[in-house]
């Protein structure tokens, strides 16, 4: 998620990190059982809400459009560089058994 935000012309202020963290971490929970989807949506459109009104409050901009557009831009990328990053793992440890013993690295990488 680094290397995508260091591209952008406007630096990523901590506020907007965390906003980021907050949904790679939604998304991440996102398949187990244990979590509801309803909250995890409440939450997700809370995170939204408060990053707008930092938007408007804090940094004083109107029209914000492009700052998030960016920012989920940067996000997009880090997720789906995650989920390649997967796939691969997943080919190796196919091709050469190599998580058989290992049930972290299973439960990680097979799941």
């Amino acid at each position: 998620m680094i290397v995508p935000m260091r591209k952008l012309k406007e630096p990523v202020t901590e506020r907007e990190f965390h906003a980021l963290v907050a949904l790679a971490i939604f998304d991440s929970i996102a398949d187990y059982e244990e979590v509801r989807e309803e909250e995890m949506w409440r939450l997700r459109k809370k995170v939204f809400t408060e990053l707008q009104e930092y938007y408007r409050t804090e940094l004083g901009l109107r029209d914000f459009s492009r700052r998030l557009g960016n920012l989920m831009t940067c996000y997009y990328n880090a997720a789906e560089a995650g989920h390649l990053q997967r796939q691969e793992y997943r080919m190796y440890a196919t091709m050469f058994n190599v998580l058989a013993d290992d049930q972290v690295l299973s439960g990680i990488f097979l799941t």
